[in-house]
Order: structure tokens, then C-alpha cells, then sequence
């Protein structure tokens, strides 16, 4: 059984249980008041949890960056690298057969001639620092479990807490409506260099606006599978747009000392829209 039809037939049975105990509370026994906050402490802390895992699923399906592919993959022949202008820079690898990943941050990359070995070099050798900011997704998966899973944060505490001034988007395709946030912090009180927001429609489909702090040195490497083609915006920043296998697109470009990376299932023009429309 799946662990999602495993949570689906418990959480039935806890309510029919709770239900069932609920019920009785006015009975002979003492305490009867005490027995209700008890029961309903542990439905509340139940019901927290089925909204969690709601959440995860939304995030898995929003494909905020499609399956990390780097690995196997990467054995059979040499990335072909661009690169783009400096402080801030993006580097993109292409290892062929749709397998892309991008790479940003502030020092240069380093260039190397793999032309003369003659062995492959071993999986993740092409992971340009291992203490860069990699996001490790499965196959099928779209988007890693946030660190902050057990903190609640509203988008006025991620405002006073985040490194950066988050950028707003004043055209949000219609049918969307904010739904929740995300951040990497492992404590709360942590600065925030990375925030994920999400909208949903009535069809359960998402959209999603990553965005990462690259000020203090820090790496966000993103691996896709799809087809990648240049942007410049209206703000002369520059990028990339992302069609992906899994059906939701990316537009990935870098603002200042931010890499914002919008993710839905949209066109090139709608998700171009939706970029340009940032003021920050």
C-alpha cells in the first residue's frame, strides 16, 4: 500500500475513532472537559499534519525545478558551457539528450579541458563545488522537502527575516491565489536567503516563484530535462525559459543579487508576462 493511501485510510480511521470518543465525554466519568481538550489537542495536531503533507504534495507537482539529472548522465561525454556576464554569472551544461543543469553564482566558474582523458570522469565530478546549494531531486520529483517543514511562516515574517527584499509580481495569471511559503532555514530565527511561494487555482495546478540570495558567495545549481532557450526582459536582465518533460515550464533569470526562477504550467509568453511584471 502507498504511503499516501496508508495517511488516507488512517487519518479515516482517526477521525471515526476520535468521533466515537468525542461522543462519550459526557459520561459518569471525572474530568469530562479535560478528556474534550485532550481529544481535540490531538485531532488539531492530526489535522496540521494532513495540511503539511497537502502542501508537499503541491510542491512536488509544481515542479519548481524539474528532476535533477546530473550523475549517470554525466559519464558519457563533456558539458558543452556558456556563460554569462560577470559578478553575478550563470553557467549553463549541457550534457546532451535534454539534460541541462544550470549553474549561478557570484565568483567565476572555472573552465576545464576535459578533451584529453581518457577515462570518463566518475558521477557528480561536474559539481562545480560540493558545498554548492544542489538541489537533489529524484527521478519523477520535483522539488526538494523544505529544512523549515516544522515552522509555520507568514509572508510578513519571511519579509522582516530575508537577506533580501522580496520582489513582488503584480500580474498573476487569473484563477491563482497565494497559498504558502517556504524557506531553507534550519532555524527560525535564522536570515532567509531562500524563499519559495506558491499559488494554486481550483484545479490543483501550481505556480511557483523561487528565489535565492546569491549575495554572500553562495552556488544554486538546477538540473532539467527539457529544452532551454535565452530571454532578455524588459529590465534588461537576462535568463533563460525552461520547457520541461514534466509540462511546467521555468523562466530562470538573475536580478541584482537574486536568481528567480517562476515555474508553471504556462507558455513562454504567459510566464514572460509574469516576470515582467516584477517591481521590487
Amino acid at each position: 500500500m502507498s504511503n499516501e493511501k496508508f495517511d488516507e485510510r488512517f487519518d479515516q480511521a482517526f477521525e471515526e475513532a476520535f468521533d466515537a470518543a468525542a461522543s462519550k465525554v459526557d459520561s459518569p466519568y471525572p474530568a469530562p472537559d479535560t478528556k474534550q481538550q485532550s481529544w481535540q489537542k490531538i485531532k488539531q495536531q492530526l489535522d496540521h499534519k494532513k495540511k503539511r503533507r497537502k502542501r508537499k504534495q503541491h510542491y512536488q507537482i509544481a515542479g519548481v525545478i524539474a528532476a535533477s539529472v546530473v550523475g549517470g548522465a554525466v559519464i558519457f561525454s563533456p558539458p558543452a558551457m556558456t556563460q554569462a556576464i560577470s559578478p553575478i554569472y550563470q553557467q549553463v551544461k549541457d550534457f546532451g539528450d535534454g539534460i541541462l543543469q544550470v549553474v549561478s553564482g557570484r565568483d567565476e566558474p572555472k573552465q576545464e579541458d576535459y578533451s584529453r582523458a581518457k577515462t570518463p570522469p566518475p558521477p557528480g565530478y561536474f559539481d562545480d563545488d560540493p558545498e554548492a546549494e544542489m538541489h537533489g531531486y529524484k527521478e519523477n520529483s520535483a522539488v526538494a522537502e523544505s529544512n523549515s517543514a516544522d515552522y509555520d511562516f507568514t509572508l510578513e515574517e519571511v519579509k522582516q527575516q530575508a537577506t533580501f527584499v522580496l520582489p513582488e509580481f503584480k500580474y498573476i495569471p487569473e484563477g491563482f491565489e497565494f497559498d504558502d511559503i517556504r524557506v531553507t532555514e534550519l532555524k527560525r530565527t535564522d536570515p532567509i536567503n531562500w524563499v519559495t511561494t506558491l499559488y494554486l487555482n481550483d484545479k490543483g495546478q501550481s505556480l511557483t516563484f523561487s528565489i535565492h540570495n546569491l549575495a554572500d558567495g553562495r552556488k544554486v545549481t538546477v538540473g532539467v530535462l527539457g529544452e532551454l532557450s535565452e530571454i532578455t526582459l524588459k529590465s534588461g536582465d537576462k535568463g533563460q525559459f525552461m520547457e520541461l518533460s514534466n509540462g511546467h515550464n521555468n523562466v530562470d533569470f538573475i536580478h541584482d543579487n537574486l536568481r528567480i526562477i517562476i515555474s508553471g504550467p504556462f507558455g513562454k509568453d504567459e510566464l514572460l508576462k509574469i516576470a515582467n511584471s516584477m517591481e521590487q
